[in-house]
C-alpha cells in the first residue's frame, strides 16, 4: 500500500491515467487499454488493462492492474497470467479487499 503524502493530489483515477500513458509508451506492453472505473465494495477503482512480454519467459502474459483508494492511502493490485484473463479479470481477488479503520 502506497501512502500519499499530505500535500498529493494523486488519485487512483490518476494514476491509473498516468500508468496507461506510460505503458502506452513501454516497447514491452501492447494492447494496453485506457483506464476504466469499476465498482467495487472497497469504492470505485480504476482498472488498466494490457499484454505484456516478460523477457526471462520468453512469452506475452495478460495483466491488469487495480487502483483503488480510501482517503490518503493508495493501493495498486497487479494481476497477471501466461496465458489469458481469468474469466472475471481477477474481480473475485480484488473485490475481497477492503479497507480498515486504523488502529490508535
Amino acid at each position: 500500500m502506497w501512502k500519499a503524502t499530505p500535500d498529493s493530489v494523486v488519485t487512483a483515477q490518476g494514476m491509473a491515467d498516468l500508468l496507461f500513458e506510460r505503458y502506452v509508451d513501454d516497447p514491452t506492453t501492447r494492447d494496453v487499454e485506457p483506464s476504466l472505473r469499476v465498482d467495487l465494495p472497497a469504492g470505485p477503482a480504476y482498472v488498466v488493462r494490457m499484454s505484456r512480454y516478460d523477457g526471462l519467459l520468453g512469452r506475452w502474459s495478460s495483466m491488469s492492474n487495480y487502483h483503488l483508494s480510501m482517503g490518503e492511502h493508495m493501493l495498486l493490485v497487479v494481476c497477471t497470467a501466461g496465458d489469458a484473463r481469468l474469466d472475471d479479470d481477477w474481480l473475485s481477488i480484488v473485490e475481497s479487499v477492503e479497507f480498515l479503520p486504523a488502529e490508535e
